[in-house]
């Protein structure tokens, strides 16, 4: 039916005969089955990696990538890796979707998936050895020379005005750009060993509004100043708000993760606990205030750590209330087995039954067990 195209000039009926229509760019084809209408060839655009598609083959290229700078090929680093490639390669970089990734690598029997804390999951090669080094690791393996080298590039310029991509991986690429002499040699993964544990142990590197910068410019160290004078951090509280102490931190710890408990909740995400705290208590909790730069150290102290832990779900770093163990007496099987027998039969003369016998094995029961 060619009722719906517009006027076309100089149509010969012929097949394969082309002709120009009315609108523009597009040409009529006569064909032994009908009218074909044809648009001129697209110049090639970059092809986006969507969620419809998927290379598997890439996936794995991107997952041997991970091992060869010994990184643990974990989902969100894979995604952050397969977006690079991407982009190396001049593609659009949407990237697939976390779970659409996860579920290709399950599929993949190349690849054995494991799940790991905080919702995230691991894509391990099945024929390939482990050689990732262990960024979280406290232990320092690297030489002096090292740690003197990289204090003395953040203490000068231009290191001493670096602020860093705020993410450990994204900070490592960037150190290993600089092409810095006492990093030569190492992988990606022992650059991101070498970034914890100079903010974490060394205190030369240190976080400002989301980035890694210098110790001496860094929240850490201002931090460390007002927990070391017992100081609220920056303004202080609010008008009408006390500063926490001892005794109503306690309570308050006792409160909210019972409250938590009730409402058959994990826990309290840490990210939430202050925030928490001053709505329903008009609290400050200040860390720096009780002499502690971090919440978390605060959260460990022997004043407060028996009654929670902070443990990382799929939500984020949780405060957990520990178990406790009953403080009701324990129950000795063997007593009330021995007072029954005692009911039904009398203990012969000379020794135990051998209910008594038998119950004397038995130890203590705890509520708790």
């Amino acid at each position: 039916d060619m009722s719906g195209l517009p006027q076309m000039v100089g149509v010969n009926p012929m097949p394969g005969v082309m002709a120009p229509t009315a609108m523009p760019g597009v040409t009529v084809v006569m064909a032994p089955v009908g009218v074909l209408l044809q648009t001129p060839a697209q110049p090639a655009q970059p092809e986006p990696v969507t969620k419809r598609q998927l290379d598997m083959s890439e996936v794995l290229a991107a997952i041997e990538s991970l091992y060869q700078d010994q990184l643990r090929p974990c989902g969100r680093i894979l995604r952050k890796r397969l977006s690079e490639r991407a982009r190396a390669r001049r593609r659009k970089v949407g990237g697939p979707a976390f779970q659409q990734l996860k579920a290709a690598c399950q599929a993949c029997p190349l690849v054995i998936v494991q799940d790991e804390a905080g919702g995230d999951w691991c894509a391990l090669l099945r024929f390939r050895s482990p050689t990732f080094v262990d960024v979280h690791d406290p232990a320092d393996v690297y030489p002096p020379q090292l740690w003197f080298e990289v204090e003395a590039t953040f203490s000068g310029p231009p290191g001493s005005e670096a602020a860093l991509p705020g993410g450990r991986y994204a900070c490592a690429q960037v150190l290993k750009s600089w092409a810095l002499p006492f990093l030569a040699g190492r992988s990606l993964g022992q650059i991101c060993h070498i970034v914890q544990l100079a903010i974490s142990d060394k205190k030369i590197l240190g976080y400002s509004n989301g980035k890694i910068v210098p110790y001496a410019r860094s929240l850490n160290r201002a931090k460390e100043a007002c927990a070391q004078s017992r100081q609220p951090f920056a303004e202080g509280p609010e008008d009408g708000q006390t500063v926490a102490s001892w005794p109503s931190l306690r309570k308050c710890l006792e409160d909210v993760l019972e409250q938590s408990r009730e409402d058959g909740r994990c826990g309290v995400p840490l990210a939430d606990f202050k925030r928490l705290i001053r709505a329903t208590y008009n609290l400050d909790v200040s860390e720096t205030a009780l002499g502690y730069a971090k919440l978390s150290e605060l959260l460990q102290d022997p004043r407060v750590r028996d009654i929670c832990t902070i443990e990382l779900t799929p939500q984020g770093y949780t405060l957990v209330p520990l178990k406790r163990r009953s403080k009701a007496p324990a129950l000795r099987l063997s007593d009330h087995l021995w007072g029954e027998e005692r009911e039904q039969t009398a203990p012969r003369a000379g020794g135990p039954t051998a209910l008594q016998t038998r119950a004397a094995r038995l130890g203590a029961l705890d509520l708790d067990d």
